[in-house]
C-alpha cells in the first residue's frame, strides 16, 4: 500500500471516530417516539458529497464503514449507509433528501455545502437548502448531526467568514447536534481533547438533543 493510500485511509478513520462520539450521543438521545422496541440495529444515513460517497477510497475504508465500525466497536447495534454523491450540493440532496432517507431511520449525518462553497455559491442559498433539510427531518423525529466544512476557497475571506457562521447559525437554530469541520484533518491531541470533554448535551422541553463540539483549531 503506498503512503498516500495509508494517509487518506487514517485520515478517514480519524474522521470515523470523532464523528461516531456524536452519534453515539444522539443515539443514547432518541426521543420515546424513535425508541426501538426491538432488537434491531439503528439506522443511521449520511448525506453527503464527495467526502461522503468515498470516491476512489476502497469498501471497508470510506467514512460510512469505518463510522458503522467504530459504533459497533462502541457496542452500538448499528448500520450505517452511504448517502453520498460526488461534488453534491446542499440543493442536490434536498431534491434526494426523502429517496437518500427513508422512513425507519433514526439519525442522519448531514454532510453537505462544502461543494456550494468552492463553487462561490450564494451562503444564503446553501442555507435554504440545508434548513429544508434540517425541517423534514424534525418534522419526521430523525436526529439530525450537522457538519460544517472548513473554509478554503479563493472568494476571500469575508466569504468563508459567512459560510461558517451559516453552518453554525443553523446548528443553533434548528438545536440539533453539530460538528464544525468535516474535512478537518484533526491532530491526535485534538481527538484526544474531543474524547476527553467531548460534547455537552442539553434536553429541551420537547426532549430534543443539543450538542456543540469544542471548537478548537489546529494551530
Amino acid at each position: 500500500m503506498n503512503p498516500q493510500s495509508e494517509g487518506l485511509r487514517a485520515m478517514v478513520s480519524r474522521r470515523a471516530m470523532i464523528v461516531s462520539m456524536a452519534v453515539c450521543l444522539a443515539l443514547s438521545c432518541l426521543t420515546s417516539h424513535n425508541a426501538r422496541a426491538d432488537d434491531k440495529p439503528a439506522r443511521i444515513v449520511v448525506l453527503g458529497d464527495s467526502h461522503t460517497a468515498g470516491s476512489g477510497i476502497a469498501v471497508g475504508y470510506r467514512f460510512t464503514d469505518q463510522l458503522e465500525f467504530a459504533l459497533r466497536a462502541k457496542g452500538k447495534a448499528v448500520v450505517v449507509f452511504n448517502a453520498g454523491v460526488v461534488h453534491d450540493t446542499a440543493a442536490n440532496g434536498l431534491a434526494r433528501l426523502d429517496r437518500a432517507v427513508p422512513d425507519g431511520t433514526h439519525a442522519v449525518i448531514v454532510q453537505l455545502g462544502g461543494t456550494d462553497m468552492l463553487r462561490g455559491t450564494d451562503p444564503n442559498v446553501t442555507r435554504a437548502a440545508l434548513a429544508a433539510i434540517l425541517q423534514n427531518l424534525q418534522a419526521r423525529r430523525i436526529v439530525a448531526l450537522l457538519c460544517g466544512a472548513r473554509p478554503h476557497t479563493n472568494f476571500g475571506h469575508e466569504y468563508e467568514k459567512a459560510f461558517a457562521a451559516m453552518f453554525a447559525g443553523l446548528a443553533s437554530e434548528y438545536n440539533v447536534l453539530f460538528y464544525e469541520a468535516f474535512d478537518d484533518v484533526l491532530s491526535t491531541i485534538l481527538s484526544s481533547r474531543l474524547s476527553a470533554a467531548c460534547i455537552q448535551i442539553r434536553l429541551g422541553s420537547k426532549r430534543s438533543s443539543r450538542a456543540y463540539c469544542p471548537r478548537s483549531r489546529l494551530s
